[in-house]
């Protein structure tokens, strides 16, 4: 727990890789989805997709209803500046059972299986499914969202899937 703790004190601070560090102690001695997840989202912030994918997995792993974990993974076998790490249908494996397991009614997660979609080349699924999350958006006031999906679908509509810009 000190290190969980220590790791979050780091990051809210821009400590990314002492975090890091911290949360793969964490995981080591006492794995478990949570710490995984945790560990994942700092490795991608911080540049390193392939690492976080790992993570993913082994978080799924520990809990294989793991919602955040299915999106999140999802996300980056879609869009991935990187064409080896794309996977169109795993992504939409990844992204249907995280829209299953919220009911359909999570916005970011109807956006992630548009993504999804759109990279497996299923393009009117794509389309259809981005407007279910502006629609979904729309409702609960999240603009930001609904100007996300907005654009997203534009590349949708053209036949192109969305690819995250490299790490710079």
């Amino acid at each position: 727990q000190a290190h969980k703790a220590y790791a979050q004190a780091l990051a809210m601070h821009g400590n990314n890789r002492q975090a890091i560090r911290h949360l793969a102690a964490a995981a080591s001695l006492k794995p478990d989805a949570d710490t995984q997840l945790q560990l994942a989202s700092l490795l991608y912030a911080n540049g390193d997709p392939s690492a976080a994918v790992a993570h993913l997995r082994r978080a799924l792993a520990l809990k294989p209803d793991h919602a955040e974990a299915l999106n999140n993974l999802a996300w980056i076998l879609a869009t991935s500046p990187n064409d080896s790490m794309r996977d169109g249908n795993e992504a939409v494996k990844y992204a249907q059972q995280a829209c299953r397991l919220t009911s359909f009614k999570r916005a970011q997660m109807l956006s992630v299986l548009a993504a999804a979609y759109a990279e497996a080349g299923r393009f009117p699924e794509a389309i259809s499914t981005a407007e279910g999350a502006i629609r979904i958006a729309t409702a609960s006031g999240d603009q930001r969202s609904v100007a996300i999906n907005q654009q997203l679908l534009v590349l949708y509509r053209a036949g192109k899937p969305f690819h995250e810009s490299p790490a710079v």
